[in-house]
Protein backbone atom coordinates (compact mmCIF):
# COMPACT_ATOMS: atom_id res chain seq x y z
CA UNK A 1 0.00 0.00 0.00
CA UNK A 2 1.36 3.37 -0.98
CA UNK A 3 1.83 5.97 1.73
CA UNK A 4 0.39 9.43 1.67
CA UNK A 5 3.09 11.97 0.87
CA UNK A 6 1.57 15.30 1.76
CA UNK A 7 4.90 17.01 1.17
CA UNK A 8 4.56 16.32 -2.56
CA UNK A 9 1.44 18.48 -2.77
CA UNK A 10 2.16 21.91 -4.11
CA UNK A 11 0.32 24.67 -2.28
CA UNK A 12 -1.35 26.08 -5.38
CA UNK A 13 -4.83 26.48 -3.95
CA UNK A 14 -7.04 24.84 -1.40
CA UNK A 15 -9.14 23.25 -4.16
CA UNK A 16 -6.17 21.81 -6.03
CA UNK A 17 -4.67 20.55 -2.78
CA UNK A 18 -7.88 18.72 -1.92
CA UNK A 19 -7.93 17.13 -5.37
CA UNK A 20 -4.32 15.95 -5.00
CA UNK A 21 -4.95 14.52 -1.55
CA UNK A 22 -7.99 12.71 -2.93
CA UNK A 23 -5.95 11.16 -5.71
CA UNK A 24 -3.38 9.89 -3.23
CA UNK A 25 -6.10 8.29 -1.12
CA UNK A 26 -7.61 6.61 -4.18
CA UNK A 27 -4.35 4.73 -4.77
CA UNK A 28 -4.92 2.83 -1.54
CA UNK A 29 -8.67 2.32 -1.73
CA UNK A 30 -8.15 -1.26 -2.79
CA UNK A 31 -6.32 -2.09 0.41
CA UNK A 32 -8.56 -3.74 3.12
CA UNK A 33 -7.38 -1.39 5.85
CA UNK A 34 -8.15 1.67 3.79
CA UNK A 35 -11.56 0.22 2.91
CA UNK A 36 -12.44 -0.09 6.58
CA UNK A 37 -11.28 3.45 7.29
CA UNK A 38 -13.26 4.80 4.37
CA UNK A 39 -16.40 2.88 5.36
CA UNK A 40 -16.12 4.25 8.90
CA UNK A 41 -15.82 7.70 7.38
CA UNK A 42 -18.89 7.08 5.26
CA UNK A 43 -20.85 6.19 8.42
CA UNK A 44 -19.84 9.56 9.74
CA UNK A 45 -20.43 11.44 6.46
CA UNK A 46 -22.17 9.57 3.56
CA UNK A 47 -21.08 12.30 1.10
CA UNK A 48 -17.60 10.76 1.11
CA UNK A 49 -18.96 8.23 -1.37
CA UNK A 50 -19.00 11.02 -3.91
CA UNK A 51 -15.23 11.51 -3.44
CA UNK A 52 -14.02 7.91 -3.46
CA UNK A 53 -14.82 4.90 -5.68
CA UNK A 54 -16.66 2.93 -2.99
CA UNK A 55 -20.26 1.89 -2.56
CA UNK A 56 -22.39 3.11 0.28
CA UNK A 57 -22.43 0.47 3.04
CA UNK A 58 -25.59 -1.56 3.30
CA UNK A 59 -27.38 -2.49 6.57
CA UNK A 60 -25.18 -5.52 7.21
CA UNK A 61 -22.00 -3.55 6.63
CA UNK A 62 -23.22 -0.77 8.94
CA UNK A 63 -23.96 -3.27 11.70
CA UNK A 64 -20.54 -4.88 11.25
CA UNK A 65 -18.76 -1.54 11.37
CA UNK A 66 -20.68 -0.43 14.44
CA UNK A 67 -19.71 -3.69 16.17
CA UNK A 68 -16.06 -3.10 15.24
CA UNK A 69 -16.15 0.44 16.62
CA UNK A 70 -17.74 -0.72 19.89
CA UNK A 71 -15.21 -3.53 20.16
CA UNK A 72 -12.33 -1.09 19.72
CA UNK A 73 -13.62 1.24 22.44
CA UNK A 74 -14.43 -1.58 24.87
CA UNK A 75 -11.21 -3.52 24.23
CA UNK A 76 -8.99 -3.78 27.27
CA UNK A 77 -5.29 -3.84 26.74
CA UNK A 78 -3.63 -7.23 27.31
CA UNK A 79 -2.28 -7.48 30.82
CA UNK A 80 -4.90 -5.23 32.39
CA UNK A 81 -6.68 -6.35 35.55
CA UNK A 82 -10.45 -6.73 35.60
CA UNK A 83 -12.56 -7.18 38.74
CA UNK A 84 -15.75 -9.22 38.74
CA UNK A 85 -18.07 -8.65 41.72
CA UNK A 86 -20.36 -11.47 42.87
CA UNK A 87 -23.14 -8.95 43.57
CA UNK A 88 -23.34 -5.17 43.67
CA UNK A 89 -26.09 -5.01 46.30
CA UNK A 90 -27.00 -6.95 49.44
CA UNK A 91 -30.56 -6.71 50.73
CA UNK A 92 -31.04 -7.67 54.39
CA UNK A 93 -34.83 -7.29 54.18
CA UNK A 94 -36.69 -6.74 57.46
CA UNK A 95 -34.63 -7.32 60.60
CA UNK A 96 -34.52 -6.11 64.24
CA UNK A 97 -32.66 -2.80 64.46
CA UNK A 98 -30.94 -3.87 67.70
CA UNK A 99 -29.13 -6.63 65.82
CA UNK A 100 -26.12 -6.22 63.53
CA UNK A 101 -26.12 -7.47 59.96
CA UNK A 102 -23.14 -8.58 57.87
CA UNK A 103 -22.78 -9.34 54.18
CA UNK A 104 -19.91 -10.44 51.94
CA UNK A 105 -19.01 -9.20 48.46
CA UNK A 106 -16.71 -11.52 46.54
CA UNK A 107 -14.19 -9.69 44.33
CA UNK A 108 -12.48 -11.81 41.66
CA UNK A 109 -9.71 -10.75 39.32
CA UNK A 110 -10.61 -12.08 35.86
CA UNK A 111 -7.91 -10.06 34.09
CA UNK A 112 -4.33 -10.86 33.14
CA UNK A 113 -2.44 -8.81 35.71
CA UNK A 114 -2.60 -7.93 39.38
CA UNK A 115 -5.28 -5.57 40.71
CA UNK A 116 -4.49 -3.50 43.78
CA UNK A 117 -7.38 -2.93 46.19
CA UNK A 118 -6.35 0.40 47.69
CA UNK A 119 -8.97 1.45 50.22
CA UNK A 120 -12.65 1.45 51.18
CA UNK A 121 -14.85 4.53 51.51
CA UNK A 122 -18.32 4.45 53.09
CA UNK A 123 -21.24 6.87 53.23
CA UNK A 124 -21.82 6.68 56.99
CA UNK A 125 -20.15 5.68 60.23
CA UNK A 126 -22.70 2.94 60.87
CA UNK A 127 -21.23 0.93 57.99
CA UNK A 128 -18.04 -0.96 58.78
CA UNK A 129 -15.94 -3.14 56.51
CA UNK A 130 -13.10 -5.55 57.15
CA UNK A 131 -10.44 -4.57 54.66
CA UNK A 132 -6.69 -4.33 54.38
CA UNK A 133 -5.03 -3.01 51.23
CA UNK A 134 -4.06 -5.99 49.13
CA UNK A 135 -3.09 -7.05 45.63
CA UNK A 136 -5.11 -9.65 43.75
CA UNK A 137 -3.23 -11.74 41.17
CA UNK A 138 -5.13 -13.07 38.13
CA UNK A 139 -7.77 -15.60 39.16
CA UNK A 140 -7.59 -14.69 42.86
CA UNK A 141 -10.63 -13.80 44.96
CA UNK A 142 -11.11 -11.47 47.92
CA UNK A 143 -14.12 -11.70 50.28
CA UNK A 144 -15.02 -8.15 51.31
CA UNK A 145 -17.14 -8.19 54.47
CA UNK A 146 -19.38 -5.21 55.30
CA UNK A 147 -21.56 -4.78 58.39
CA UNK A 148 -24.40 -2.58 59.58
CA UNK A 149 -23.83 -1.90 63.28
CA UNK A 150 -26.56 -2.71 65.80
CA UNK A 151 -28.85 0.19 66.75
CA UNK A 152 -27.35 2.32 63.98
CA UNK A 153 -30.32 2.40 61.59
CA UNK A 154 -34.07 2.67 61.91
CA UNK A 155 -36.54 2.06 59.12
CA UNK A 156 -35.67 1.60 55.45
CA UNK A 157 -32.08 2.46 54.54
CA UNK A 158 -29.58 2.19 51.71
CA UNK A 159 -25.86 2.54 52.40
CA UNK A 160 -22.97 2.53 49.94
CA UNK A 161 -19.30 1.63 50.06
CA UNK A 162 -16.76 2.41 47.38
CA UNK A 163 -13.81 0.15 46.62
CA UNK A 164 -10.86 2.08 45.22
CA UNK A 165 -8.66 0.03 42.84
CA UNK A 166 -6.01 0.54 40.19
CA UNK A 167 -7.94 -1.45 37.52
CA UNK A 168 -8.51 0.65 34.35
CA UNK A 169 -12.11 1.82 34.25
CA UNK A 170 -12.76 0.45 37.74
CA UNK A 171 -11.05 3.07 39.87
CA UNK A 172 -14.14 3.24 42.10
CA UNK A 173 -16.55 0.31 42.44
CA UNK A 174 -19.84 1.08 44.20
CA UNK A 175 -21.37 -1.60 46.42
CA UNK A 176 -24.63 -1.19 48.34
CA UNK A 177 -26.32 -2.60 51.42
CA UNK A 178 -29.99 -1.98 52.08
CA UNK A 179 -32.70 -3.22 54.38
CA UNK A 180 -35.45 -2.25 56.77
CA UNK A 181 -34.28 -2.03 60.37
CA UNK A 182 -37.38 -2.64 62.47
CA UNK A 183 -37.08 -0.49 65.62
CA UNK A 184 -37.50 -2.11 69.00
CA UNK A 185 -39.57 0.86 70.17
CA UNK A 186 -41.22 3.66 68.23
CA UNK A 187 -40.69 6.89 70.18
CA UNK A 188 -42.91 9.87 69.47
CA UNK A 189 -42.65 12.73 68.94
CA UNK A 190 -38.92 11.90 68.73
CA UNK A 191 -36.07 10.52 70.81
CA UNK A 192 -34.37 13.95 70.75
CA UNK A 193 -36.18 17.16 71.72
CA UNK A 194 -34.85 20.71 71.51
CA UNK A 195 -36.42 22.71 74.35
CA UNK A 196 -35.22 26.10 73.13
CA UNK A 197 -34.71 29.01 75.53
CA UNK A 198 -35.67 28.17 79.12
CA UNK A 199 -36.43 30.49 82.03
CA UNK A 200 -34.72 29.70 85.33
CA UNK A 201 -37.13 28.38 87.97
CA UNK A 202 -39.92 27.69 85.48
CA UNK A 203 -41.22 24.14 85.11
CA UNK A 204 -41.48 22.52 81.67
CA UNK A 205 -43.14 19.21 80.87
CA UNK A 206 -42.53 16.95 77.88
CA UNK A 207 -44.59 13.85 77.08
CA UNK A 208 -43.51 10.83 75.03
CA UNK A 209 -45.22 7.70 73.74
CA UNK A 210 -43.21 4.50 73.43
CA UNK A 211 -44.83 1.87 71.19
CA UNK A 212 -43.24 -1.63 71.40
CA UNK A 213 -42.09 -3.05 68.09
CA UNK A 214 -42.29 -6.68 69.24
CA UNK A 215 -44.67 -8.65 71.43
CA UNK A 216 -44.18 -8.99 75.19
CA UNK A 217 -41.69 -6.12 75.27
CA UNK A 218 -41.05 -4.87 78.79
CA UNK A 219 -39.56 -1.47 79.54
CA UNK A 220 -38.36 0.11 82.76
CA UNK A 221 -37.46 3.70 83.56
CA UNK A 222 -33.73 3.99 84.12
CA UNK A 223 -31.53 6.76 85.46
CA UNK A 224 -31.54 10.39 84.37
CA UNK A 225 -28.22 12.04 83.62
CA UNK A 226 -26.92 14.28 84.89
CA UNK A 227 -28.50 13.44 88.23
CA UNK A 228 -29.99 16.60 89.73
CA UNK A 229 -33.24 18.07 90.96
CA UNK A 230 -33.57 19.97 87.67
CA UNK A 231 -35.19 16.98 85.92
CA UNK A 232 -37.52 14.15 86.87
CA UNK A 233 -39.45 11.50 84.94
CA UNK A 234 -42.39 9.14 85.34
CA UNK A 235 -43.46 6.27 83.10
CA UNK A 236 -46.78 4.39 82.99
CA UNK A 237 -48.28 1.81 80.65
CA UNK A 238 -51.72 2.11 79.06
CA UNK A 239 -53.32 0.10 76.23
CA UNK A 240 -49.98 -1.45 75.32
CA UNK A 241 -48.21 1.93 75.14
CA UNK A 242 -45.62 3.25 77.54
CA UNK A 243 -46.31 6.88 78.47
CA UNK A 244 -43.28 8.85 79.62
CA UNK A 245 -43.49 12.29 81.19
CA UNK A 246 -40.31 14.34 81.75
CA UNK A 247 -40.30 17.48 83.87
CA UNK A 248 -37.49 20.03 83.59
CA UNK A 249 -36.97 22.97 85.95
CA UNK A 250 -33.71 24.83 85.22
CA UNK A 251 -31.82 26.06 88.26
CA UNK A 252 -29.03 28.19 86.77
CA UNK A 253 -29.12 30.95 84.21
CA UNK A 254 -27.12 31.23 81.01
CA UNK A 255 -26.15 27.58 80.75
CA UNK A 256 -26.59 24.64 78.44
CA UNK A 257 -29.23 22.11 79.52
CA UNK A 258 -28.61 18.57 78.31
CA UNK A 259 -30.66 15.79 79.89
CA UNK A 260 -30.66 12.10 79.01
CA UNK A 261 -33.42 9.74 80.14
CA UNK A 262 -32.46 6.07 79.94
CA UNK A 263 -35.15 3.46 79.21
CA UNK A 264 -34.10 -0.11 79.97
CA UNK A 265 -35.44 -3.09 78.01
CA UNK A 266 -35.85 -6.01 80.39
CA UNK A 267 -37.58 -8.63 78.19
CA UNK A 268 -37.66 -10.56 75.93
CA UNK A 269 -34.35 -9.14 74.68
CA UNK A 270 -31.78 -7.03 76.50
CA UNK A 271 -30.18 -4.52 74.15
CA UNK A 272 -28.43 -1.35 75.39
CA UNK A 273 -30.77 1.15 77.08
CA UNK A 274 -32.87 3.42 74.88
CA UNK A 275 -32.03 7.10 75.27
CA UNK A 276 -34.33 10.10 75.16
CA UNK A 277 -32.42 13.38 75.00
CA UNK A 278 -33.69 16.86 75.88
CA UNK A 279 -31.48 19.87 75.27
CA UNK A 280 -31.86 23.62 75.49
CA UNK A 281 -30.38 26.83 76.91
CA UNK A 282 -31.39 28.89 79.94
CA UNK A 283 -31.86 32.62 79.59
CA UNK A 284 -29.21 34.98 80.88
CA UNK A 285 -31.75 36.98 82.88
Amino acid sequence: MQTMDLASIEPTSSLNSSIQVGSILRRGVGEPGMQVLLYCGVLWNPKLCDCFPIDKPDGIMKSLLIFCVLFIFSWRAPGAGLLLVSQEEIDFGNYPSWEARQGTFLLRNTGNSDVVLKRIRSTCGCLTSEFAGTSLPPGAEYPLKASIAANSSSGAFSKAIYVETDAPGQEFIKLSLKGNAMPLVQISPDSTVYMGKLAVGKEYRYDFKLAPGIENLQLRLGEITPASSAASAQMDIKDGLYLLSVTVKPEQKDMLVYITVNIEVTAPVKPPPLKIVLRGMTLAE
